[in-house]
């Protein structure tokens, strides 16, 4: 249980205004950041909410941030070749929310060959066990971020230190801890890394399937791919010999089964065009 919790509940300390939830600071480090890693590590994916920011935050197996990313008002066909260039980089595992669009997306990137694990952050109850996982791994000294004002360092790891500066807890009308950022700022990048914090714990590893790896169609019961149109992968689907979601398993044949089924539920045209523009 993180320090303020246990304050509030055994020493009746409780919080009437807000509070800050991380001192970054202590896990500040002067080592270089790895031009690459040994292994697999773990990104944490917050896709942009009006207008807000798409974040990545990659940490490898050590808690060791390794990776800072973020842009914002990017249609989904930049986005994802973009994160999937990180995740190759990296050799990264992708912790996603299924908020909003989260889910379709990560059917998308399944089907490019990430290894993805998926986060229900509209649960409050999810969102506080990850964010107070985070809080505990500082706590602990588990968490090492490149130190901002080394002259090696990427400017966006201030915005990452800024970020978990701001970041507070509060009381809720109902009386439980609320999480987030102060009205007008971003915590994008605090979501992000608890994200990858969050995927380090529960066991998420690995990286990008290869473009050449092909699985046998009987393996999955598929149909071959020229008799693949929408009715028929239904009748399959529905007779349970496709599975809806693969996580692991996503080489070329099985993507050619999500093509119109995104198209639609991303609003994509005939042609690929962009999902949305922030």
């Amino acid at each position: 249980m993180p320090s303020d919790d246990f304050q509030q509940e055994y020493g009746a300390m409780f919080a009437t205004t807000a509070s800050k939830v991380f001192d970054p600071y202590p896990a500040l480090s002067r080592e270089k950041i790895p031009e690459k890693v040994t292994g697999a590590t773990t990104m944490g994916l917050d896709l942009a909410k009006q207008q807000d920011f798409t974040a990545v935050v990659v940490m490898d197996p050590s808690r060791r941030v390794i990776h800072v990313d973020r842009w914002t008002k990017v249609n989904w066909r930049v986005q994802r070749p973009r994160i999937m260039e990180r995740a190759k980089r990296w050799n990264a595992a992708i912790v996603i929310d299924l908020a909003n669009v989260g889910s379709v997306i990560s059917e998308d990137l399944q089907a490019a060959g990430a290894t993805v694990q998926e986060v229900n952050l509209n649960s409050a109850d999810i969102k506080r066990a990850m964010i107070e996982g985070l809080q505990m791994s500082f706590e602990k000294g588990r968490i090492k971020i490149p130190d901002p004002d080394a002259p090696w360092t990427p400017a966006i790891f201030k915005k990452l230190v800024n970020e978990l500066d701001l970041f507070e807890a509060k009381l809720t009308r109902t009386q439980k801890i609320g999480y987030g950022c102060p009205r007008g700022l971003h915590d994008d990048l605090v979501i992000a890394m608890a994200l990858a914090n969050y995927g380090i714990s529960s066991g998420a590893a690995g990286g990008v399937m290869p473009d050449d790896v092909t699985i046998s169609r009987s393996e999955f019961g598929m149909l071959p791919v020229e008799d693949e149109d929408e009715d028929d992968l239904n009748d399959v689907q529905a007779a349970g010999q496709i599975p809806k979601r693969p996580r692991l398993k996503t080489p070329r044949i099985i993507r050619n089964q999500y093509r119109r089924r995104r198209r639609s539920a991303l609003g994509l045209d005939d042609d690929g065009g962009p999902l949305f523009d922030r």
